[in-house]
Protein backbone atom coordinates (compact mmCIF):
# COMPACT_ATOMS: atom_id res chain seq x y z
CA UNK A 1 0.00 0.00 0.00
CA UNK A 2 1.31 3.11 -0.75
CA UNK A 3 1.56 5.92 1.48
CA UNK A 4 -0.54 9.62 0.75
CA UNK A 5 1.95 12.04 0.96
CA UNK A 6 0.89 14.82 -0.84
CA UNK A 7 -2.65 16.77 -1.85
CA UNK A 8 -3.44 18.49 -4.74
CA UNK A 9 -5.85 20.58 -5.45
CA UNK A 10 -6.84 23.29 -8.52
CA UNK A 11 -7.34 23.05 -12.28
CA UNK A 12 -4.74 20.54 -14.03
CA UNK A 13 -4.19 23.42 -16.54
CA UNK A 14 -3.16 26.20 -13.65
CA UNK A 15 -0.08 27.47 -12.71
CA UNK A 16 1.64 25.16 -10.45
CA UNK A 17 2.01 26.26 -6.49
CA UNK A 18 4.34 24.19 -4.19
CA UNK A 19 3.55 24.41 -0.49
CA UNK A 20 5.97 22.96 1.63
CA UNK A 21 5.50 22.88 5.66
CA UNK A 22 7.86 23.88 8.33
CA UNK A 23 9.73 22.12 11.49
CA UNK A 24 6.85 19.90 13.44
CA UNK A 25 4.32 20.86 10.59
CA UNK A 26 2.40 18.54 7.54
CA UNK A 27 1.37 19.06 4.56
CA UNK A 28 -2.12 19.93 6.39
CA UNK A 29 -0.90 23.21 7.79
CA UNK A 30 -1.52 24.54 4.39
CA UNK A 31 -5.17 24.02 3.73
CA UNK A 32 -6.31 27.26 3.96
CA UNK A 33 -4.36 28.98 1.84
CA UNK A 34 -4.83 26.27 -0.79
CA UNK A 35 -8.84 26.99 -0.39
CA UNK A 36 -8.48 30.48 -1.34
CA UNK A 37 -5.92 29.82 -3.94
CA UNK A 38 -7.28 26.51 -5.64
CA UNK A 39 -9.39 28.18 -8.21
CA UNK A 40 -6.87 29.62 -9.98
CA UNK A 41 -3.88 27.38 -9.44
CA UNK A 42 -3.20 23.92 -9.09
CA UNK A 43 -1.93 23.43 -5.66
CA UNK A 44 0.50 21.48 -3.84
CA UNK A 45 1.71 20.22 -0.55
CA UNK A 46 3.83 17.79 0.02
CA UNK A 47 4.72 15.94 3.66
CA UNK A 48 8.72 16.35 4.24
CA UNK A 49 10.65 13.59 5.66
CA UNK A 50 9.92 13.29 9.37
CA UNK A 51 6.63 14.88 9.26
CA UNK A 52 3.05 13.73 8.35
CA UNK A 53 3.21 10.39 5.99
CA UNK A 54 6.94 10.44 6.29
CA UNK A 55 7.13 11.04 9.78
CA UNK A 56 9.69 7.48 9.71
CA UNK A 57 11.49 8.70 7.43
CA UNK A 58 15.16 10.85 8.72
CA UNK A 59 14.60 14.64 7.68
CA UNK A 60 17.81 16.40 6.34
CA UNK A 61 17.73 19.16 3.80
CA UNK A 62 18.74 16.92 1.07
CA UNK A 63 15.61 14.25 1.48
CA UNK A 64 13.55 17.38 1.68
CA UNK A 65 14.39 18.68 -1.28
CA UNK A 66 14.12 15.17 -3.01
CA UNK A 67 10.24 14.84 -1.92
CA UNK A 68 9.56 18.52 -3.38
CA UNK A 69 11.29 17.61 -6.68
CA UNK A 70 9.90 13.76 -6.80
CA UNK A 71 6.17 15.56 -6.67
CA UNK A 72 7.04 18.16 -9.12
CA UNK A 73 8.30 15.70 -11.64
CA UNK A 74 5.11 13.60 -11.30
CA UNK A 75 3.36 16.22 -12.21
CA UNK A 76 5.42 16.42 -15.12
CA UNK A 77 5.48 20.43 -14.40
CA UNK A 78 8.16 22.22 -16.06
CA UNK A 79 7.84 25.59 -13.93
CA UNK A 80 6.12 26.01 -10.76
CA UNK A 81 6.43 28.41 -7.91
CA UNK A 82 7.34 26.89 -4.34
CA UNK A 83 5.91 28.35 -1.08
CA UNK A 84 7.71 27.93 1.86
CA UNK A 85 7.18 28.83 5.91
CA UNK A 86 10.92 28.69 7.12
CA UNK A 87 13.05 30.95 5.36
CA UNK A 88 15.96 28.56 4.90
CA UNK A 89 13.49 26.53 2.90
CA UNK A 90 11.77 29.55 1.00
CA UNK A 91 13.96 28.35 -1.98
CA UNK A 92 15.33 25.33 -3.31
CA UNK A 93 14.40 25.61 -6.78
Amino acid sequence: MTRQTWECSGPDAGPLLVFIHGTRLTRASWRAVVLRLSDTYRCVSVDLPGHGALADEPFSLDAAANVVDAERERLEAAQSRLAGIEARLAELG
